[in-house]
Parts: structure tokens; C-alpha cells; sequence
């Protein structure tokens, strides 16, 4: 990464993985980067993707990049699979605190693109019937797994575990096939006391528009979120945002 930013966007990630040829497996210290987007944008460049779906705490990572060189060098046959699991193994047995705030997962992302295709069908099929399921959907977001909820940074990433809105989302085939979808992404998680709600992948998904312009960001193009791009999440989410306004909710 050569633009002397302060940060790197995870359009960055992927074209610094892309020109240097991609990694087998990823884990990452930085918060919330269990997500759908992320995922998706590193789906070409990376097998198995290791993060936190919330606020990531450095405490966390004590001893565990030694335990997984140690894995790398008496298992040197190991799959990339076999080594996201036993990762997220080392955070669940490290009692590194806070473990109560704990939330690790390996994400598959070979089955990344499946699982967009069918949020993007659900999305669409509740977009063109907006009128009638739309207090279906703020029910189901109003039973979600709200993420970094931890002072104010919950109102600046406004970030929702996506299994759980999947879940509490009306039964039907497009649901279901969502969530089976789901399943075949994420291949191990754990979580702590605090995070129940929690399942191993997120996604951005604000309610109002807010001070901290995310959501503008979100969909610019030249911020370059494939996912945005490539599904009608972005627009269901205008939807969603447009009726909370009209309905002073």
C-alpha cells in the first residue's frame, strides 16, 4: 500500500493481495473484519479468512501467532482449512481477556459469492414487495445483534450480525436458502458470554443516516466495495433508511 494514507480500505487489501499473488490463509487484528463485505472483497486472493466480527481487542492475540507457527511447523501438511479452525481454536482456549467480548471465526470464502447471490435475491424479492414486508424487515432488525456496541461506536459503524436478521426474518425459501448459504461460509466460530447473539459473519446495515456519512461512503463506487457493487443489498438498505425517515422511526 504506496498512497501514504493513514488506512487501508479493503479495496486496498485486495489489489495489494492480488499483485502479489493472494495468501492461503488470513487473520486479521483489526475490528469487525468477519463481515460479509470483507469476505467478498478478498474473495479471489484469500481461501480462509480468520477475524473478529466485532471490536477486536490486541489482548486477544497473546501467544497466538507462536501456537500457529508451532501448528505450521509439526503440521506442515496441514490444510488451510484445518489451520482457520484450529486458529480460532487458540483464541477460544487462550482465556486471553476480555474473554466475555470474544467473538473469532473462519470464514470460507470459495462459498462467499453464493451467499451474496442469494442475499441479493432476498433483498430484491423484499424490495419489490416493499410495502408489504417492510415492518417485517424493521422487526427482524430490531431483533438483530447490534456489533460494537461499546460506548460510541456502535452509532458510527451501525454493523448487525447477519445470520441472526437472516433468522429472525419471516421463513421462506429464499431465507432458507440464505442461511444455508451461511452455513457454507463460515466454517468455525466462537464467542463469549457478552456476544450470544453473535454468529460468525456481519454486515453494514444502518437504519438512519447519520453524521459519520458511512453510508454515503458505503456506496460510493470509487470507494470500490465489490459487494455494493455486485448486489441489491445497497439499494434495499436506501429503502430501509428512506422509510425509517418517512415514519419518524
Amino acid at each position: 500500500e504506496t498512497d501514504n494514507a493513514i488506512g487501508m480500505t479493503l479495496d486496498n487489501f485486495q489489489k495489494a493481495l492480488t499483485e502479489t499473488g493472494g495468501v492461503d490463509v488470513i487473520c486479521f487484528l483489526a475490528c469487525l473484519m468477519s463481515s460479509l463485505e470483507a469476505a467478498y472483497e478478498l474473495r479471489n486472493c484469500v481461501e480462509v479468512l480468520v477475524g473478529s466480527e466485532d471490536l477486536a481487542y490486541g489482548s486477544w492475540f497473546d501467544d497466538i501467532c507462536g501456537d500457529t507457527n508451532q501448528l505450521l511447523t509439526d503440521t506442515p501438511d496441514v490444510s488451510n482449512e484445518e489451520i482457520g479452525v484450529k486458529i480460532v481454536q487458540f483464541f477460544d482456549e487462550s482465556g486471553n481477556p476480555p474473554t466475555n467480548k470474544l467473538t473469532i471465526s473462519a470464514l470460507r470464502t470459495s462459498a462467499i459469492e453464493s451467499l451474496a447471490l442469494a442475499i441479493d435475491d432476498l433483498t430484491r424479492y423484499y424490495s419489490k414487495q416493499w410495502f408489504k414486508y417492510y415492518r417485517y424487515v424493521a422487526e427482524a432488525f430490531d431483533n438483530t445483534f447490534l456489533l460494537s456496541d461499546l460506548d460510541e461506536w456502535a452509532t458510527v459503524f451501525e454493523v448487525y450480525d447477519l445470520r441472526g436478521f437472516l433468522e429472525n426474518l419471516p421463513p421462506c425459501t429464499k431465507t432458507e436458502a440464505a442461511l444455508e448459504m451461511f452455513n457454507d461460509v463460515v466454517i468455525t466460530e466462537v464467542h463469549g458470554s457478552d456476544m450470544e447473539g453473535t454468529h460468525g459473519l456481519s454486515i453494514f446495515f444502518q437504519p438512519h443516516l447519520s453524521q459519520y456519512r458511512l453510508y454515503k461512503q458505503y456506496r460510493d463506487k470509487t470507494y470500490g466495495l465489490d459487494f455494493v457493487q455486485d448486489t441489491y443489498w445497497d439499494e434495499f438498505l436506501f429503502l430501509f433508511i428512506l422509510t425509517n425517515v418517512l415514519l419518524r422511526k
